[in-house]
């Protein structure tokens, strides 16, 4: 009698134990996600004396090199999913963020409040007067928390 009592009472700890470990079927995750300019091609290469300030601007002005978080919960028991989650949300504001237009005297006008000592000094006395011409701007979207990137895209810089 002892035995049976002894066995039932296991079973009962063990389907305890098994069904609270099956109470616990969320999960939820949060990322922190870069942008990152990878390169700027230039349509006249003489723009690229410009290059470190241009790369400031597009940072000051939030189109690269600028970073995020996203944070999700999912309704089932393991992390990845909640992590994949946070994936396509950073994915689809990566993506809203590509498609806002970026302008050239938008960032002429950037680079020369930030740098109008610089360009005085070289005789430019006004934003237009830096005369960048178009250049596309290749962006990697990055996981930052799991160091594995998760887009690509590119802004085309023009009037």
């Amino acid at each position: 009698m002892k035995k049976i009592f002894g066995m039932i009472s296991i079973m009962l700890c063990l389907m305890a134990g098994i069904t609270s470990c099956l109470d616990d079927s969320n999960a939820e995750a949060t990322c922190t996600y870069a942008v990152v300019s990878d390169s700027i091609v230039y349509t006249d290469t003489l723009d690229a004396v410009y290059d470190s300030l241009i790369h400031a601007s597009l940072t000051t002005l939030e189109h690269a090199n600028y970073t995020f978080q996203k944070s999700a919960e999912v309704d089932q028991s393991m992390t990845a999913y909640a992590v994949a989650k946070c994936d396509e949300l950073a994915g689809t504001e990566f993506a809203a963020n590509l498609a806002k237009a970026v302008t050239l005297s938008a960032i002429q006008n950037e680079m020369y409040k930030a740098n109008s000592d610089f360009f005085t000094a070289k005789g430019i006395t006004n934003a237009a007067g830096i005369g960048l011409h178009p250049f596309t701007v290749h962006l990697t979207l990055w996981n930052y928390s799991n160091q594995t990137a998760i887009g690509i895209g590119h802004i085309n810089v023009s009037e």
